[in-house]
């Protein structure tokens, strides 16, 4: 019989058939190595039979899924704040096709179908002239630092309050 680790683990465990068992033990009697082996394993297995098992509270299950909701849950103020930012972009784009449409109603006479298109242009290159003269060459660089300082401030004001809710 070859003495395999195997058949150390089952001999340790009381696995061995009486065949397997007598063969076993003529083996181990025969050779120092595996006696060693054998040694060490049932030092291990002792070992291991001694730690007690961590078992957690019976209600360990429920106040983790508890707290995971919680945290999965978005924030009432998180609901607010996108919402009231939904809400600006909502009205500033109501407002502009508004005031576009209304460009257009109030100057536009029946007769003057084809004009139609003649007065949308000039309506949008009015609106897009502020814009076109703030984000020019010169004042670019000016109008990116206060964009990147706003956001980084407001990034630093976000992450703050994640880490007095947590």
């Amino acid at each position: 019989m070859k003495i395999t680790d195997e058949i150390l683990n089952r001999y340790i465990d009381g696995e061995l058939t009486c065949q397997e068992l007598k063969d076993f033990l003529i083996e181990v009697d025969s050779s120092v190595q595996i006696k060693e082996q054998l040694n060490i394993l049932q030092t291990a297995s002792n070992s291991f039979k001694k730690i007690n098992e961590y078992s957690p509270s019976d209600d360990f299950t429920s106040r983790l899924m508890l707290q995971l909701n919680k945290k999965l849950k978005p924030r009432t103020s998180d609901k607010i704040f996108i919402f009231s930012i939904s809400s600006i972009f909502i009205v500033l784009s109501l407002t502009i096709i508004g005031f576009i449409l209304a460009q257009i109603i109030g100057t536009n006479k029946p007769a003057q179908s084809l004009v139609i298109g003649e007065n949308i242009i000039g309506v949008l290159g009015t609106i897009a002239q502020p814009f076109v003269s703030l984000f020019s060459s010169s004042s670019i660089s000016l109008v990116g630092a206060i964009i990147s300082f706003g956001i980084i401030i407001s990034g630093y004001f976000y992450f703050d309050y994640q880490k007095t809710t947590r």
